[in-house]
């Protein structure tokens, strides 16, 4: 594969002209995240205080009904809504930058028609990096094995200590490596139609002699978007937690619950706002060694 030419400057600088020309139409498909901000706002006000929580007594049938919508809304509608979302602005980006005339409409159906093969594509993803963790399996053997013998199982449990510290820097490094070599596999899909580990495979062979070129690419763009944004959000937090200990005043239940909702709120409005700065740097990278 051709040596990537776009710089770690033209990757801002294209991003945020993309971001801010189509801002509008980028929220309309990342907006749809804030539905699990109200949801959360629904189970957290009536989700058990903290003082519930520490008594230890039963919850009434409103808490619980808070507690479970809770979970499922974080474990699995965000998941889920998430995924389509992501997969609708690699679509929406891709609309944009090539000058296809696809309408928004159509760009969302897209998203639910590449919802299932992305799902499977990520599962792929996450499976390889998880299969870096069998690293740590040699220490961790050695480690159990020697706390349950007696005489020579001082010398196993340090061996397998030394084994696990091994362990822990190779399961680190390679999922570096394999996190990058696989970094572009759902854009293989949602940019070129490759499915499963044909997708995979793809990124493999993308990134395959340029792993140190992406690296930087992918690393530096984002740290700058990051960086700003979380600035603005910590701005934004520490002026509502003040509001928020003013109008609590004593009640600490009520000061827990209503910092907790703010909190989750504003981290779900930063997220809306940086996806698509986020995924339009990822976009363009992939474009340039794929030209």
């Amino acid at each position: 594969m051709a040596k990537p030419t776009i710089s770690v400057g033209e990757i801002i600088d294209k991003s945020w002209h993309i971001y801010k020309q189509h801002f509008g139409e980028f929220m309309s498909v990342s907006g749809w995240l804030l539905a699990v901000a109200v949801l959360n706002i629904v189970a957290l006000a009536l989700y058990p205080s903290a003082t519930v929580v520490l008594s230890a007594r039963p919850y009434g049938a409103a808490e619980t009904f808070g507690t479970i919508l809770l979970i499922l809304n974080n474990f699995l509608v965000a998941p889920l809504l998430g995924i389509w979302i992501t997969a609708t602005l690699v679509r929406l980006i891709d609309t944009i930058v090539s000058g296809s005339q696809k309408s928004l409409k159509t760009v969302m159906k897209d998203g639910r028609k590449f919802f299932w093969p992305f799902l499977l594509v990520s599962v792929l993803f996450s499976l390889v990096i998880l299969a870096t963790m069998l690293f740590l399996l040699p220490g961790i053997f050695f480690t159990l094995v020697g706390r349950g013998l007696s005489g020579m199982g001082t010398l196993v449990a340090m061996i397998g200590a030394l084994l696990l510290i091994i362990g822990i820097v190779l399961s680190a490094v390679m999922a570096i490596l394999w996190g990058v070599r696989f970094f572009f596999s759902t854009y293989t899909l949602l940019v070129d139609g490759h499915r499963g580990r044909t997708a995979l495979k793809a990124s493999y062979r993308l990134v395959h002699g340029n792993f140190w070129e992406i690296l930087v690419r992918l690393v530096l763009p984002k740290a700058l978007f990051f960086i700003v944004f979380a600035f603005g959000l910590f701005i934004v937090n520490t002026i509502a937690s003040m509001v928020i200990s003013g109008a609590a005043g004593l009640n600490i239940d009520l000061q827990v619950r209503l910092t907790t909702i703010v909190t989750g709120v504003l981290v779900l409005i930063q997220t809306v706002l940086i996806n698509p700065i986020i995924l339009i740097t990822d976009y363009l990278i992939y474009k340039d060694m794929t030209r």
